[in-house]
């Protein structure tokens, strides 16, 4: 293969392949909820803060060393993120009953009125993708996109929701 037309392929990969749409609607989302978070009583928040809230369940609290498992950072890096959530109120750290220990981290009611708006946001931001979209083909994205995450054990699918 000429080196030109190489470089078209490297340069055709590069713009068109799935992790950088991804990519790019993750963008276009936070564009969306975080203003709207901020906007909403939380001014201080920012995105850094979604690295470690998304892994945390409202109903329920989550063992230290189990969160850092699921992030895949260094504990130091997740430690430097609890604190500072812990410093803005969103999240509160306790003793786990199992072995003390440890800790396990679940939101403070500022936490899950955060999560409140959080999710007001997200519903803002479906709505402008389903408007753009049309409703057949987000619900599809949505759905496939779902379906890839569960086959590959990224994200637990809560079907007691749906």
């Amino acid at each position: 293969m000429k080196k030109n037309q190489q470089l078209k392929e490297i340069a055709k990969t590069r713009r068109d392949h799935l992790g950088r749409y991804l990519y790019e609607l993750d963008n276009a989302y936070r564009k969306i909820t975080i203003p709207y978070i901020q906007n909403h009583g939380f001014p201080e928040f920012t995105p850094g803060y979604l690295q470690l809230l998304s892994q945390l369940d409202v109903m329920s609290e989550i063992k230290t060393l189990v969160l850092i498992e699921r992030m895949g950072i260094s504990k130091q890096a997740v430690s430097r993120m609890i604190k500072k959530c812990e410093e803005l109120g969103y999240i509160q750290r306790k003793a786990d009953k199992d072995d003390e220990r440890n800790k396990v981290i679940g939101f403070s009611k500022k936490g899950v009125e955060l999560m409140s708006i959080a999710a007001d946001a997200i519903r803002e931001a479906e709505e402008d993708f389903r408007k753009k979209m049309g409703n057949d083909d987000f619900d599809n994205l949505k759905k496939l996109t779902a379906k890839l995450c569960k086959r590959m054990g990224l994200v637990a699918v809560d079907s007691e929701f749906d």
